[in-house]
């Protein structure tokens, strides 16, 4: 299917008005909070299933049993990783999920319960601290908005650079 050229569409200015994940200028109970309904959003509106259909897409040929590494960039409370390992163990994937996010405090919100089966690792999105193609997939969900149009170019280069297999983005127009 032919990509259609960005600047054929219809798209709005972009916005430069903050979301609370923008600073960190938000209680602990504001952040669990707000977490909680992006939780909602990727649950009820999709997120997760066009997460996951990406990534039918891009293991396709890869053997129960095998090895599949995944990196989630800008995980925030880790509900796509969560999703991400079902799948693999529906599949039989040996999965190595890792978390990533720039935000310790972010990260430190997300549950014992929730942590099983998954890596965390602190890492600015725009200057992954992985070797090349270390991961055959990377991800994001609802994060490339929260960065600068030149950034969110720089972080899926970076995606790019570490991913043998292929990226899966999902994100809306800010």
């Amino acid at each position: 299917m032919p990509l259609t050229p960005l600047k054929s569409l219809a798209v709005p200015d972009w916005s430069r008005e903050r979301e609370m994940l923008d600073g960190d200028d938000f209680t602990d109970a504001e952040l669990v909070g707000n977490l909680a309904d992006l939780r909602r959003i990727n649950h009820w509106l999709g997120g997760v299933w066009l997460t996951l259909n990406g990534l039918d897409r891009l293991a396709q040929g890869v053997a129960a049993g095998s090895p599949l590494t995944i990196l989630d960039v800008a995980t925030g409370g880790a509900d796509i990783p969560q999703a991400m390992r079902r799948w693999a163990l529906r599949r039989g994937f040996d999965a190595e999920i890792v978390a990533s996010d720039l935000s310790p405090r972010i990260l430190r919100t997300v549950d014992g319960a929730a942590r099983a089966g998954l890596d965390f690792v602190v890492a600015d999105a725009r200057r992954l601290p992985l070797s090349d193609r270390s991961v055959d997939i990377a991800t994001t969900s609802l994060s490339l908005h929260h960065f600068q149009p030149v950034e969110a170019v720089e972080v899926l280069t970076e995606m790019r650079r570490v991913a043998r297999r292929g990226v899966v983005v999902n994100d809306l127009l800010r």
